[in-house]
């Protein structure tokens, strides 16, 4: 059918533009129609251009925000997508470092779309050939990619936690020492301390890299309660050595706070290092608690293939 870009819109069109859900031959008229109704007499001559550029930049973003999702736009919408929709982002290039103030700021890197949060910031590394490849510098960031073609790349590192994904919605935030993953759409693959592990939709992870100085790992204001005794057992753990400290820690964690955020994360860590240890059998039964507490996580597949090595799963 020929598109008639002379038809007028009317307020249902209108409506749908505000809203996002506008097909792209609908917004190619709204916008052909704006243009007509500028006077032609305007003491500005190039005022039309800016009506156009400007037009053309909303529809623009509306067609890239819905081609995000490679199935059908759901009627709900995601905390993520608000904040990723906003006007006027930046267009990031290799080298560049994307720094927000008081407010956060946006910025389109090639297909994908990143928001960083106020006073964080984050660096491109590369943005070629379809692969891009950033570095978190400090605070939180938000991304929401594209799914990736054959041959496509999008990495994230923060510290020595590198983040692979394939067409997803995550953040990740730092608080200098470690490292917080959360998915809120699709999956993505996080190594850390030479570990490969996914995080799938509604999952939240913490890593610490193996580096990392004691010092200064006590609690910091707005931290959760707890929070320094699974810091510091992972950052033991990561560097390999003072495990039964580090078992300890998370012993300490999961008596105090049983149902804490970390709760997992302490669990999980702890069956990890009771494997390392060479305690079989205490591994199993955490794994199987691990099991029964958090029976949906992805964690449970890493469970098992490492506890393939010491004999049936629990």
């Amino acid at each position: 059918m020929m598109l008639d870009l002379h038809r007028p819109p009317n307020e249902e069109e209108l409506r749908r533009l505000g809203s996002g859900a506008i097909d792209p031959g609908t917004a190619a008229r709204i916008t052909h129609h704006s243009m007509q109704r500028l006077p032609r007499g305007s003491p500005v001559p190039w005022a039309q251009t800016i009506a156009l550029a400007s037009a053309s930049l909303c529809a623009g973003l509306l067609v890239s925000f819905l081609a995000l999702r490679s199935d059908p736009p759901s009627r709900e919408v995601t905390p993520l997508a608000p904040a990723l929709a906003s006007s006027s982002p930046t267009t990031a290039t290799a080298g560049m470092v994307i720094a927000a103030g008081e407010e956060s700021r946006d910025a389109t890197i090639l297909r994908h779309l990143v928001q960083v949060a106020p006073h964080a910031s984050v660096r491109v590394e590369r943005a070629a050939a379809g692969q891009v490849e950033l570095s978190v510098l400090k605070g939180s960031s938000r991304f929401a990619v594209e799914h990736l073609r054959e041959h496509e790349g999008f990495r994230v590192r923060v510290g020595t936690v590198l983040i692979e994904v394939v067409g997803t919605r995550f953040d990740v935030a730092t608080d200098g020492i470690c490292s917080v993953v959360g998915v809120s759409e699709g999956r993505v693959r996080v190594t850390s301390g030479g570990v490969r592990e996914a995080v799938s939709q509604g999952e939240r992870k913490t890593f610490c890299p193996p580096e990392s100085v004691r010092h200064g790992l006590s609690a910091h204001p707005g931290d959760e309660p707890g929070t320094e005794l699974v810091r510091e057992a992972l950052v033991l753990i990561s560097a390999g050595k003072e495990l039964e400290e580090a078992a300890t820690l998370l012993e300490r964690y999961r008596s105090e706070h049983r149902e804490g955020v970390f709760a997992e994360d302490a669990l999980f860590h702890l069956c990890i290092l009771e494997l390392r240890r060479a305690n079989a059998a205490r591994a199993r039964e955490l794994a199987a608690e691990f099991r029964r507490r958090f029976p949906n996580t992805t964690r449970n597949e890493t469970l098992d293939k490492l506890l393939k090595h010491v004999g049936s799963t629990p």
